[in-house]
């Protein structure tokens, strides 16, 4: 796992580094629909994420890349939304202030700007040790499986081997891991 941050002058920075990644894992806090950037008082969070969500989904460097997407702060957000409505960020969103309502028309903006046809969503808490245990269990599993379906080991080793010619090995060591393990388990 390699974690780029969000700022927005560093963006630039590392994407083109992972164009030989297995999945995307992008954090959206949904308790922030309501608050701006700290870095531009006028840029609504919730929307920012959306749109740098767009960029990187529809991005070259990861058209054939899963994107899992981890809607974390549930909890604040279930409080949250009880006093605020939704309507602050999405002016046309009508569900109210229910929690349900107001999570999966979320969702449906995420998954609406992606043209990627990848795209899994998990509902999170990150201070819940078994929540996010069984989400990471969960996306390891779905990334395996995907992997052994979609390629066969020895095109996996290949193309692992050219992202090791390409950047330094410390970027891929746990990738490269996991071939040597898909090797044993294949003999």
């Amino acid at each position: 796992m390699v974690d780029v941050g969000g700022q927005r002058n560093e963006r630039r920075k590392w994407l083109h580094c992972l164009d030989c990644v297995t999945a995307v894992i992008f954090f959206v806090s949904l308790s922030e629909y309501d608050q701006v950037l700290a870095e531009d008082e006028k840029t609504n969070r919730m929307k920012e994420s959306l749109t740098l969500f767009e960029g990187i989904s529809n991005s070259s460097f990861f058209s054939s890349v899963s994107m899992i997407i981890f809607f974390n702060k549930n909890d604040l957000f279930t409080e949250k939304i009880k006093n605020v409505d939704l309507k602050v960020c999405f002016p046309e969103y009508n569900g109210g202030r229910d929690r349900d309502a107001a999570a999966g028309f979320i969702k449906q903006e995420f998954l609406a700007r992606s043209l990627n046809s990848m795209v899994y969503t998990h509902f999170t808490v990150a201070v819940d040790t078994n929540n996010i245990s069984l989400v990471f269990e969960d996306v390891k599993a779905s990334a395996f499986r995907k992997t052994i379906e979609e390629f066969s080991l020895t095109n996996l080793h290949r193309k692992n081997h050219q992202c090791l010619l390409r950047h330094p090995p410390s970027l891929h060591l746990v990738f490269f891991v996991t071939i040597r393990t898909l090797h044993a388990i294949a003999l």
